[in-house]
């Protein structure tokens, strides 16, 4: 889950910077002709991304659903795709606009965007567990957004499940 949630949001946040870095000529020369202001502006490109970021998504999880055996009770599918998986695609999607727009050029919009994600990443509760985090690297644990939608995809998944999670044949040893 934390694989196919955090890898599609990036394939989104990378893909989103080039296309907005593309529009950022005809918005500065729109705005010093006085023709737009930066509100509805930043609104349309909100709007036009929305329909692909439900239609990728949904065709995502779709797919993902009917591959993965997670546990089949009403509504567990919707709290997978709305709740965390579509608003995590879409928070970074909108940060790779907002960055675009707000950084000189696209090398330092990729660069500070993909910075904090492997920052965060890291101290997202997967690979460290949160009480391995030195004190002085917390507040970066709260302030990833991976750690909360990781957190409220495993609730949602597996909340009153009874199936029995085990290890895989030989790992650890003698786990058989």
């Amino acid at each position: 889950m934390y694989l196919d949630v955090f890898f599609m949001a990036i394939i989104f946040y990378s893909s989103a910077i080039p296309n907005m870095v593309s529009q950022r000529d005809s918005y500065y020369r729109e705005k010093a002709s006085r023709m737009y202001q930066s509100a509805p502006y930043a609104l349309t490109f909100g709007l036009a991304e929305f329909p692909y970021l439900v239609a990728y998504t949904l065709l995502h999880c779709g797919i993902l659903w009917g591959l993965v055996d997670f546990f089949p009770q009403d509504g567990y599918g919707f709290w997978y795709y709305a709740c965390y998986f579509f608003l995590f695609v879409s928070l970074l999607t909108y940060m790779a606009q907002f960055l675009a727009a707000a950084m000189p050029n696209q090398q330092v919009a990729s660069s500070l965007g993909m910075a904090y994600l492997s920052m965060t990443s890291n101290v997202s509760g997967f690979a460290i567990r949160p009480q391995d985090i030195p004190g002085g690297w917390m507040f970066l644990y709260y302030l990833a957004p991976i750690h909360y939608v990781l957190e409220g995809l495993v609730v949602t998944q597996f909340h009153g499940a009874k199936t029995k999670v085990k290890g895989a044949p030989g790992f650890p040893p003698g786990n058989e």
